[in-house]
C-alpha cells in the first residue's frame, strides 16, 4: 500500500493519517490483575453450642458429654474416666448401676450399650471433622473466627478431650450398664429360685394337709361336733370343729380363766388353754392360747349350727424331730361330750 500513497508527493493530512494508523497499530493490550479472593472461615467454632451434635449427643446420652468446660484442665484417663461436669452429671442421672439402671429390664439395658455404641460414633465423626478443620486451617485454606496461637492450642486441646471421651468415657459409662446387666441376671436368677422353692413348699404345705387330715387318729366324732385336724407346720397346729346340728348353738370352752394377785395389790386375770400336749416320750410341750386362725375378731366361745372354725394352737416349746405329739381335749372344750386326744407325727416327709 505504501508505494502507491508514494508515487504522489503526500499530501500534509495524508501524512498525519499514517502516523496515526502506525502508532495505533503497534500498541497492545495489557493482561487485567486477577481479584483476590478472601480466605473462607473455618466451619466448626472450638467454643459455643454446636447444635446439632450437642442435641443429638444429649437425645443419646442425656448429656452434652462433648462439651468441655473453661475452667478444664484434666483430660479423661484411665483412672479418672468422667472428669467433666457433663460426664459426672450423665452417670449420676443417666448410668448409675443402683440408680435408674437398677430399674430397667435387660433388654433396656441392652438398648442403654446400643446408645453409647451410637454416641460414640457420632463423636468420632465430630472428632475427625475437627482434625480436617485444623489441618484446613493450619495449611491457611480456612480461617478460625479468632485466628491466634491460643486458639488452635484450644483446638488440639479439644480434640485431645474428644480422643479421651472415645478411649474413657464411653466405656466407663458401658461398664456401668455391664454391671447393670449383671445384676439383673442374677436377680432374675434368684427370683426364679424363690419362685421355684415357693412352688415347693407350698406342694408340700398341701401334701403335708392332706396327709394330717388323713392320718390314723386325726378325727373326732360324735351327735354334735366333728373335731378334725388339719395341718402342723412344725410350730402351729390347725384343727377344725364343725357343729353338726342344724338347730343348737354349741359352746367353746378352750381357755381357762386364771386370777393372779399383781404388783399393786389387786387381782388381775390371765387366759391359759385347756387343752394339753405331749410327745411319744411323755414329755409335756408348752402351747399358747387357741385362736381363730381366719378371724382375730371371733370371739371363740360358740359355733351357730352347721357353723365350722378353724382354729391355730401355737406350740411355744421344742419337739423331738420325727416323733409323734397327742393334743388332748378335755370333756366339752370343743363341744364334745368325752375327752379324747388326736394323735399325729410331727413331720410328715414329702417325696418329689
Amino acid at each position: 500500500m505504501l508505494p502507491f500513497f508514494f508515487k504522489k508527493k503526500p499530501t500534509r493530512s495524508t501524512f498525519i493519517l499514517l502516523v496515526l494508523i502506525s502508532v495505533l497499530g503497534c500498541q497492545t493490550t495489557k493482561p487485567t490483575k486477577p481479584t483476590k479472593q478472601p480466605t473462607p472461615r473455618c466451619e466448626i467454632e472450638v467454643t459455643g453450642e454446636r447444635s446439632d451434635v450437642s442435641k443429638k449427643i444429649k437425645s443419646l446420652v442425656g448429656e452434652d458429654i462433648t462439651q468441655i468446660e473453661r475452667s478444664y484442665s484434666t483430660l479423661p484417663s484411665k483412672d479418672r474416666p468422667l472428669s467433666s461436669r457433663a460426664l459426672i452429671l450423665a452417670k449420676i442421672d443417666h448410668y448409675s448401676v443402683y440408680g435408674n439402671l437398677s430399674i430397667m429390664s435387660v433388654e433396656a439395658l441392652d438398648g442403654k450399650k446400643e446408645v453409647l455404641i451410637e454416641a460414640q460414633s457420632e463423636i468420632e465423626k465430630l472428632k475427625a471433622a475437627y482434625e480436617k478443620t485444623l489441618l484446613r486451617s493450619q495449611s491457611g485454606d480456612c480461617i478460625f473466627l479468632y485466628p491466634s496461637a491460643s486458639y488452635h492450642k484450644k483446638a488440639e486441646k479439644y480434640l485431645d478431650f474428644l480422643s479421651s471421651v472415645i478411649e474413657y468415657s464411653i466405656p466407663a459409662l458401658s461398664d456401668q450398664v455391664d454391671i447393670a446387666i449383671t445384676n439383673k441376671e442374677k436377680e432374675i436368677e434368684e427370683e426364679k429360685r424363690r419362685v421355684s422353692a415357693r412352688k415347693k413348699q407350698e406342694d408340700y404345705d398341701k401334701y403335708r394337709a392332706k396327709q394330717y387330715r388323713v392320718a390314723k387318729g386325726a378325727i373326732y366324732k360324735d351327735e354334735g361336733v366333728i373335731i378334725q385336724l388339719e395341718d402342723f407346720d412344725g410350730k402351729r397346729i390347725l384343727f377344725s370343729v364343725k357343729n353338726l346340728s342344724k338347730t343348737k348353738i354349741i359352746k367353746l370352752d378352750m381357755k381357762y380363766s386364771r386370777s393372779y394377785e399383781n404388783e399393786l395389790g389387786g387381782i388381775s386375770w390371765y387366759q391359759s388353754p385347756k387343752m394339753s400336749l405331749k410327745d411319744g416320750y411323755g414329755n409335756a410341750l408348752r402351747i399358747l392360747n387357741p385362736h381363730n386362725a381366719h378371724d382375730s375378731s371371733d370371739r371363740e366361745d360358740k359355733l351357730m349350727p352347721n357353723e365350722k372354725k378353724t382354729f391355730a394352737v401355737y406350740v411355744d416349746d421344742k419337739i423331738v424331730k420325727n416323733s409323734s405329739l397327742e393334743l388332748y381335749f378335755p370333756v366339752y372344750s370343743a363341744g364334745q361330750r368325752k375327752a379324747f386326744t388326736i394323735n399325729f407325727p410331727s413331720h410328715i416327709k414329702f417325696f418329689l
